[in-house]
């Protein structure tokens, strides 16, 4: 009887949960799945595990409109004007405890190194997990200029050698065929390209993933894993509970384990504070690629030298969030010009006559080059439209005061957030035909429908616009048009879904 008392309360209390979620809750008049009308979350937790969160997400919006419940206490909007006032520099919506899953790539890891003393568990966030916004402007404000432009064009000569070796493997595999062609998997040479280019900019060399034509020490496979199973942390309420989903899934589910990115990063940041050491101060490395420019960082205020701790955060943000984003962007680009051969066609002939004008190097793009070449540019936009870097919403809590949106309004503390990719498929800003690629859309357009369009590509929302946003462009710019003189491409039978969203 004492058992069956206390079933009964937990089922008296889950009861009144759930009706007091459907019926009496403040977000309870907004539309959505019933696991999160019923408080909760469900919904997010399993598409995220499952990987299709942004397909499942825009059926919901396609299903109920621009304002949905997709949590016990998470709302998605598509109102752009609701996202002007999100992401707006200097507004009241501050980031939620959903980010603090990302710094997990770290997070306890470094007592397992004893004789370091670098990581306590209680790691420092990086650029995307600080939820503080005055320390993030800080720290933004110390780092934003090692990932500018200028100094990453600086660099550039060093991403040629990638450029060069992505051919070169493409040219073995064709010369191995004795066909004059050769089936790939591109998304796996251009992964390689991307972290390859990573690894000359950041640190100096690359990471042999060319050069030998695969990866060796399945460190793909950890980026991999730490952002998938930090994406489904992150949609976990309790900040207790997402460290421990993180570690758990990291232990029963994880082909390689995200520490690989710790380690690699420890190795890498060692290695040169080492170099740096016996060489003195007057031995500084002649390239000042970024792990020089960040062990060159000094505190405002103290003017001491950034720390060791500081150094290995930011490199291992680098190697997790560099570049699977751009590998994904890559591969998506050829993706939608093979589906696409018109497009394909018109970009052809873009290059071809750019070469023959003598306005673009047929030996190898250069990026002052390719940033004018105007169709070019339209495709890269298009692709990030279409295909953007991240497909879960990007959450925000509603400040004092509320938000309107349309009929409803969303209570001060709610966590709102936006989808790039569900927005960047909505028909009042791109368009009655806003789910078809058409790059055309980009010079068509005003001036002023044009800076409207590319402030609403969500890659880059108010102060937190993508640091790494230059390293792309970069690497886009340089391989991209020397692909397509180098190599025809057609697509494989096999290739008919699409490219996968980070997330």
């Amino acid at each position: 009887p004492q058992y069956g008392q206390i079933l009964l309360g937990i089922f008296t209390l889950l009861v009144s949960y759930f009706v007091y979620n459907l019926f009496f809750h403040s977000l309870s008049p907004l539309p959505g799945p019933l696991s999160a009308r019923l408080g909760l979350p469900f919904w997010q937790i399993y598409h995220t595990y499952e990987r299709d969160y942004a397909w499942a997400l825009k059926r919901l919006h396609d299903t109920y409109g621009g304002c949905v419940r997709i949590g016990p206490t998470s709302v998605s909007t598509t109102d752009p004007e609701a996202v002007k006032a999100i992401y707006a520099h200097g507004n009241k919506y501050h980031k939620t405890n959903f980010y603090t899953a990302f710094r997990e790539f770290f997070y306890g890891y470094g007592k397992t190194i004893q004789t370091t003393g670098l990581f306590s568990e209680n790691s420092t966030p990086n650029m995307f997990s600080q939820i503080d916004p005055d320390k993030h402007s800080a720290r933004r404000r110390l780092c934003a200029h090692v990932y500018a432009l200028n100094s990453m064009i600086k660099l550039e000569e060093y991403v040629n050698p990638c450029v060069h070796n992505l051919l070169k493997i493409l040219d073995s595999r064709i010369e191995a065929s004795n066909n004059d062609k050769a089936s790939v998997d591109m998304s796996k040479f251009l992964q390689f390209y991307s972290n390859d280019v990573i690894g000359e900019l950041g640190f100096g060399h690359d990471f042999d993933l060319l050069r030998s034509g695969t990866d060796a020490e399945n460190f793909l496979e950890a980026t991999r894993t730490a952002t998938a199973f930090a994406s489904v942390a992150a949609m976990i309420p309790s900040p207790w509970a997402k460290h421990r989903t993180y570690i758990g899934l990291s232990i029963l589910f994880a082909k390689q384990s995200p520490r690989a990115i710790f380690l690699r990063a420890f190795k890498l940041v060692s290695a040169r504070y080492a170099q740096t050491s016996q060489a003195g101060e007057d031995g500084a490395s002649e390239r000042q690629d970024m792990l020089a420019q960040f062990i060159a960082l000094k505190y405002p205020g103290t003017n001491t030298p950034w720390s060791v701790h500081d150094v290995m955060i930011e490199c291992g943000n680098i190697l997790t969030a560099g570049s699977d984003t751009t590998a994904v962007l890559l591969s998506a680009f050829f993706y939608f010009l093979l589906k696409h051969p018109r497009v394909y066609e018109k970009l052809q002939i873009e290059i071809d006559d750019a070469v023959v004008d003598g306005r673009l190097d047929g030996g190898g793009a250069m990026y002052a080059q390719a940033v004018k070449l105007e169709y070019f540019q339209a495709c890269i936009k298009e692709t990030l439209r279409v295909i953007p870097s991240a497909g879960i919403n990007l959450p925000r809590y509603v400040p004092e005061g509320g938000l309107a949106l349309g009929k409803y309004v969303i209570p001060e503390g709610t966590s709102v957030g936006v989808s790039p990719f569900v927005f960047q498929r909505t028909p009042t800003v791109f368009g009655e035909d806003a789910e078809v690629y058409r790059p055309e859309r980009w010079l068509e357009a005003s001036n002023t429908e044009k800076i409207a369009m590319e402030r609403s590509i969500l890659t880059a929302p108010g102060t937190r616009v993508c640091l790494g946003k230059n390293i792309a462009l970069m690497e886009t710019s340089k391989v991209l048009p020397t692909l397509a003189l180098a190599v025809f491409l057609q697509v494989h039978a096999t290739c008919l879904s699409w490219p996968q969203i980070p997330s």
